[in-house]
């Protein structure tokens, strides 16, 4: 039982982390891009992480 215990808690250990580095990514992304080198991708890709950390702190707090 001790051992299911702790693997749940790694599990979210790795979940928060994970968490982590896409937010840190987001903002690396928002602070490096300028107006012109902006383009649709990297706006896009930036909306993508964003909709997915919400939907994942949404599911935590359930």
């Amino acid at each position: 039982v001790e051992i299911d215990s702790l693997r749940a808690k790694l599990s979210e250990e790795e979940m928060a982390h994970k968490k982590i580095q896409e937010q840190l990514l987001v903002d690396k992304l928002k602070h490096v891009r300028t107006d012109e080198d902006l383009d649709h991708h990297s706006e896009e890709i930036i909306k993508d992480l964003e909709k997915k950390l919400n939907i994942e702190r949404l599911a935590t707090k359930a």
